[in-house]
């Protein structure tokens, strides 16, 4: 009788068991390739984009280990992190570049990982080594590295964000960019690349600045949507437009004064004022609330004040302070002053002049010499036309950049009249700013011996 009962309840057990199983296979059928397609929750997965390949691409192997690890994966991942820092300390790159692989396959949708190992290729491993070509390499790596993670996580504006810095302020901006920028457009490894890009980061061809932007532009185009967790959205937002300012930055230090470096400070001005500047945001500051746009004209702010449902006073103060924050009006000065005739003439002669210094300081024999009239004339012609910039923009006299070429350029011409025998004239071109910045000169100093330091 006992014997009866027990095989009627394991054959109540397993008819149970495969009732349960019917509405679980329906529910949790995977999907496929067709839209609608699988079990309840592999479609809710994909209506509300929770499933991994919304996400990005999926690693089949990363998938593999994650569940044959089970609960063990964040063990694993902290046991590899510990190992990758010890690695790094013990310069042994080749492993850490393993063990990294070994974390991402373990945290593949955790964005930290990412950036953060993006980061260490690109600036900290980079900077341990001497030759500009192998720390160039591991800049290339660190952006590759980053490239990845985007691709497996295209919901993350920040690991865009993160690619617009590598290949953009950290090529063109860092100690090495003299031959970082020219390795973008011809890599050093002339045996894999024969002279061109290397084609995963620039396979157009084109300047750095300019890849640069399209990274920040898509990670503007996925912020939209996803948000991120960096900066306030303006700042986040103006990173375009900016890499256009430092595209022609870059030409004017590399002694480029002409119609294509003018051209670059105009189509600097239109990104920063017809479209970072057209842009709406959500504002606060202190109890005030409300949408403002960074080019505002007074018809804007009484438009947008209305919106608000606050003063036009109140909604002048709260575009104020955005503007302040991303110092708008100044680089909105800069791009539009910058192209102007007038001052890249004026850039030019001083450029010119510090060449022609550089060259005349010593004679064929290498002894000190009187320097040729040339330098001078260009320094003194580059304060004029600088003098007149002045007049015709004063609200630049106030900006940092501005006045340390003035001051410098002023120090180079009290430099050459000196190395010649003769005392610096009473009145020259803007002595009043000069005067005025007087407690500046210990640190044009140094610059001005950083120039001229022997390589």
């Amino acid at each position: 009788m006992n014997r009866l009962g027990s095989r009627q309840r394991k054959l109540a057990y397993l008819v149970g068991i495969i009732v349960l199983l019917i509405p679980i296979i329906g529910l949790g059928m995977p999907a496929t390739r067709e839209p609608g397609s699988g079990g309840q929750l592999a479609r809710l997965r994909q209506q509300y984009e929770l499933g991994e390949t919304t996400l990005g691409e999926v690693d089949p192997s990363s998938a593999t280990i994650n569940l044959v690890l089970l609960g063990m994966r964040g063990v694993a991942a902290s046991v590899l992190w510990l190992d990758a820092d010890r690695q790094k300390d013990t310069k042994d790159w080749g492993k850490l570049r393993s063990t990294v692989n070994s974390i991402i396959m373990l945290q593949p949708h955790f964005m930290h990982v990412w950036r953060f190992q993006g980061w260490n290729l690109a600036y900290n491993i980079s900077a341990e080594w001497d030759a500009v070509e192998d720390r160039f390499y591991w800049v290339k790596e660190g952006a590759k590295f980053t490239i990845e993670g985007s691709q497996r996580n295209r919901l993350y504006a920040e690991l865009y964000w993160e690619l617009g810095r590598f290949l953009g302020p950290k090529i063109g901006a860092s100690d090495e960019a003299e031959f970082f920028r020219k390795f973008f457009v011809r890599d050093p490894d002339e045996e894999q690349f024969e002279g061109r890009p290397d084609p995963e980061l620039n396979p157009e061809g084109k300047d750095n600045y300019f890849v640069s932007k399209d990274w920040f532009d898509e990670a503007n185009r996925v912020e939209v949507d996803n948000g991120q967790r960096m900066f306030m959205r303006p700042i986040f937002r103006a990173y375009p437009a900016r890499m256009l300012h430092e595209y022609a930055r870059a030409l004017q230090n590399e002694g480029l004064f002409n119609e294509k470096t003018r051209f670059a400070w105009e189509s600097a001005f239109e990104e920063w004022t017809q479209k970072f500047g057209q842009e709406e945001f959500l504002a606060q500051r202190q109890s005030l609330l409300g949408v403002i746009k960074m080019e505002s004209t007074y018809e804007d702010i009484r438009n947008l004040a209305e919106h608000n449902n606050m003063s036009i006073e109140e909604q002048y103060l709260l575009t104020d302070h955005y503007q302040k924050t991303l110092n708008y009006r100044g680089w909105r000065q800069r791009s539009l002053t910058e192209k102007d005739p007038l001052m890249v003439a004026a850039h030019r002669q001083i450029y010119e002049g510090k060449q022609l210094y550089r060259e005349g300081k010593t004679n064929p024999r290498g002894e000190r010499g009187e320097l040729p009239s040339e330098a001078r004339e260009k320094f003194e012609t580059g304060l004029q036309d600088f003098e007149k910039v002045l007049d015709k923009y004063p609200e630049l006299a106030v900006e940092d950049e501005i006045i340390e070429e003035v001051l410098l350029a002023i120090y180079y011409l009290r430099s050459i009249h000196q190395l010649n025998g003769r005392a610096m004239p009473t009145n020259f071109p803007l002595e009043d700013m000069a005067n005025e910045h007087v407690n500046r000169m210990g640190d044009i100093d140094d610059l001005f011996r950083s120039e001229n330091a022997a390589p």
